[in-house]
C-alpha cells in the first residue's frame, strides 16, 4: 500500500513540525517494511532523512503571489492531486493542514490549536478564514493524531472533533540528544557561548506565550538571593523577531532595567551544540503559558538537564513528575516568586540537582521515536485495513 506524505515542513528543519516529520520519516523507514511511502514536497529539501527503497522522494515546485497562497495551493490542491496520480491509498499530513477534499482517507497530526485557544494568536482575517477551512478538513479526516492528552482535550473542546477520532501518540527527543560527559566538549561549549560553569538555559521561541519576561524577572530575583557572581542565564533564539509585533514582546529592555547585561547571554545555539549545552546547564527552564507538547524540555531531559516547567497541563504531562513544576497562577508576582524559588533550589542544593538530573534521564527514556513510528504505522494499517 502506498501512503503519500505532505513533506512541506522538511524545508524548515529548525521548527518543531520539521523536527517531528524528519524523525518520524526516519523511524518509519526502520519499523515499517510493509508500506510504500511517497514523500512529496513543494520546496527543495537540503537534508533528507535516511530511508529504505520503500520510500520515494519527489519535489513538486509550487509558486504563488505570496507564501501564504503558495502554501494553501499546495495543501489543498497540488498535494492531494499528485498523491492521486501516484495511486496513494492514504494521505498523511503531519501538521494542521488537511485537504478538505481528497479521494482517499486522510490522517493529520494536530500538534496544538493555539489560534483557537488564544485570541491573540488569531491571524489576519483571510488567514483566520483559512484556519476555519482546515478545521473543517480535520473534522472530515479519518483520524487525528495529536501529541498529548492535553492537546486531545483541546481539540475536542475547540474543534468539536469526537474523541474516538483522536489518537495520542507522543513525540520523543531525537537520537542526538544524549548526555555529554566529555569534559573538553562541555568546556568548549561553555566557552563558545560565554556562559561559564553555572547557567540556566531557555530555548523555545520568543512569542508572548513563551513567557520569557517572567523568566528574566525570576532570574533577577535569583541573582539578588544567591551570592554567585558567575551565575548566568542563556536565552537561545532568533532575536530579530523581537518587537516586530505585539506577539513578540522585546524582553531586552527588561534585562537592562534589572542591570543584567553581564549575566544574560542571548545567543542562537547551533543544533550540533545543543546536547553539550543541555548537559552543561544548571537547569533548563520553560515557563510557557500554553503548549501542545513541549519538546525542548524533553530534549533537555534526554541530556540529563534538570528541568523547571510551568504547571501548564501539557508540560506536566511530558515531564511526568521528573521536573520541578512551578505554579503560574495569574502570572504576576506569585508566579515570579514561585519560579525564583524553584531556580534557587536547583542552584543551591547539589543533591537536589543530582536527583533531578537522574529523574530527567529516566523520564526521557520512556519516549522513543521507534515507538512513535510503530504506533503511527499501526494507525495507517487500521484505516486502510492492511496488516503488518
Amino acid at each position: 500500500m502506498r501512503i503519500a506524505i505532505n513533506a512541506d515542513y522538511l524545508a524548515e528543519p529548525q521548527t518543531g513540525t520539521g523536527r517531528y516529520l524528519a524523525q518520524l520519516i526516519a523511524s518509519l523507514g526502520l519499523v515499517d517494511g510493509v508500506n510504500e511511502y511517497a514523500v512529496l514536497a513543494p520546496r527543495p529539501i537540503s537534508e533528507k532523512p535516511a530511508t529504505p527503497s520503500t520510500f520515494t522522494w519527489e519535489e513538486v515546485p509550487v509558486s504563488g503571489p505570496s507564501e501564504a497562497l503558495r502554501k494553501v495551493y499546495w495543501e489543498q490542491h497540488i498535494f492531494p492531486e499528485i498523491a492521486r496520480k501516484r495511486e496513494a491509498k492514504l494521505l498523511f499530513v503531519p501538521h494542521f493542514a488537511p485537504p478538505i477534499r481528497a479521494s482517499v482517507p486522510v490522517i493529520t497530526t494536530i500538534h496544538d490549536v493555539i489560534p483557537f485557544a488564544l485570541p491573540e494568536y488569531r491571524p489576519l482575517s483571510a488567514v483566520w478564514l483559512y484556519q476555519q477551512v482546515i478545521a473543517r478538513g480535520a473534522r472530515r479526516a479519518a483520524l487525528i493524531i495529536t501529541v498529548s492528552e492535553h492537546a486531545k482535550s483541546e481539540i475536542i473542546r475547540l474543534l468539536g472533533i469526537p474523541e474516538e477520532k483522536i489518537r495520542v501518540i507522543a513525540e520523543a527527543a531525537g537520537s542526538q540528544f544524549r548526555a555529554v560527559s566529555d569534559p573538553q566538549r562541555l568546556k568548549a561549549a561553555r566557552i563558545k557561548y560565554n556562559v561559564g560553569d553555572r547557567f540556566f538555559m531557555y530555548l523555545g521561541g520568543f512569542d508572548m506565550r513563551k513567557n520569557v519576561p517572567l523568566l528574566i524577572g525570576a532570574f533577577a530575583a535569583l541573582v539578588h538571593r544567591v551570592n554567585d557572581p558567575g551565575l548566568k542565564l542563556l536565552i537561545s533564539g532568533d532575536t530579530s523577531v523581537l518587537g516586530t509585533s505585539p506577539l513578540f514582546p522585546d524582553w531586552r529592555p527588561l534585562v537592562r532595567k534589572f542591570g543584567l547585561e553581564s549575566r544574560v547571554v542571548s545567543a542562537f545555539v547551533a543544533d550540533e551544540d545543543l546536547p553539550a549545552m543541555y548537559s552543561a546547564a544548571t537547569a533548563f527552564v520553560y515557563p510557557s503559558l500554553y503548549e501542545g507538547f513541549g519538546l525542548p524540555p524533553l530534549e533537555a531531559m534526554a541530556c540529563g538537564a534538570p528541568v523547571i516547567v510551568s504547571d501548564h497541563p501539557a508540560l506536566v504531562e511530558v515531564t511526568g513528575g521528573a521536573g520541578i513544576v512551578f505554579a503560574l497562577g495569574d502570572g504576576g508576582a506569585k508566579a515570579t516568586r514561585a519560579l525564583t524559588d524553584a531556580m534557587t533550589q536547583i542552584a543551591t542544593t547539589p543533591e537536589l540537582h543530582e536527583d533531578y538530573r537522574l529523574r530527567s534521564l529516566a523520564r526521557a527514556r520512556t519516549f522513543s521515536w521507534a515507538q512513535t513510528a510503530a504506533e503511527t504505522s499501526a494507525l495507517f494499517a487500521e484505516i486502510t485495513g492492511t496488516r503488518h
